[in-house]
């Protein structure tokens, strides 16, 4: 998907075999029966099962979260990776399938989201389904899901602020903030892409944000050195290209970056970093 590779290593790889070890760690204490104090009893039980649709931005992250907690809870699992980024997850299937989880229990479908997401949400034989995508593919799942009263488990896309308040330093939360955003090549769905701050303060953030972003090395995602890759595909770099022409010909500053490719990366779907200063004086 075009992660840099130190961030793939620090990041993409740790995080998601942490949360398998927090699976693992909280099965030790999970207790199928509970009786609770009114002497109610609590049981656990499978639900059935499971559609597990997985994104493309965070690959073997989001596939290890939603596998092991399907199997932690004994449902048997259709996945359905994107198609964008399947690679990690064949590779995971690999492995699955030399292990001793019984035939069957773990299934892969490989295809189109807007091909297969249709038939894992409406066959009648699977019990819940799990996505994580847009918000537009998220609705089209509740809605077919609907129809044999599955359980839905939505993680959908939206826009996150991120706010800094008057008298912190801001030569370490401008570049923070920058970082946040940025990473992964901005796309995760808890990326702030908004940045609040005091109006008093919008020229040192202009000073500072702008020479933060020219230290930030976009280039080949291979490089150790890399901090920015390009994003997943044309239909994605074209998306943005069209917000950033928007934001243009609305008439807000650009404190850096714009329109097209970086100079040094003219083959790939690259991006310029960009911040602009959408100013709010009725606030």
């Amino acid at each position: 998907m075009g992660a840099p590779i130190k961030l793939t290593t620090s990041a993409h790889i740790q995080i998601a075999v942490g949360h398998l070890q927090g699976f693992i760690d909280a099965l030790t204490t999970l207790e199928e029966r509970l009786t609770l104090d009114n002497e109610d009893v609590l049981l656990r039980e499978p639900i059935g099962v499971c559609g597990l649709i997985t994104p493309w931005n965070w690959p073997l992250n989001q596939t290890l979260t939603k596998i092991s907690s399907a199997i932690a809870a004994g449902c048997p699992i259709v996945m359905k990776p994107s198609e964008y980024s399947a690679l990690s997850s064949r590779i995971l299937i690999e492995i699955i399938d030399k292990s001793s989880l019984p035939k069957g229990c773990f299934n892969c479908v490989n295809g189109i989201g807007s091909e297969i997401g249709p038939l894992i949400s409406s066959h009648p034989d699977i019990k819940m389904i799990s996505f994580t995508g847009s918000t537009l593919a998220g609705v089209n799942i509740q809605e077919l899901a609907a129809t044999s009263v599955k359980r839905v488990s939505l993680e959908l896309g939206g826009k996150s602020a991120h706010i800094i308040c008057s008298g912190v330093d801001l030569e370490i939360a401008i570049p923070n903030a920058i970082d946040q955003c940025f990473i992964n090549s901005g796309q995760s769905c808890s990326a702030p892409t908004r940045l609040l701050i005091s109006k008093e303060d919008i020229n040192e953030v202009r000073r500072i944000s702008s020479e933060y972003a020219t230290s930030i090395i976009t280039g080949n995602p291979k490089n150790e050195s890399t901090n920015l890759g390009p994003v997943i595909n044309f239909k994605q770099y074209e998306s943005i290209q069209k917000y950033i022409k928007s934001g243009i010909e609305d008439g807000y500053e650009i404190i850096t970056g714009g329109l097209g490719k970086p100079d040094n990366c003219i083959n790939g779907y690259y991006i310029k970093i960009i911040i602009i200063n959408c100013r709010y004086e009725n606030l």
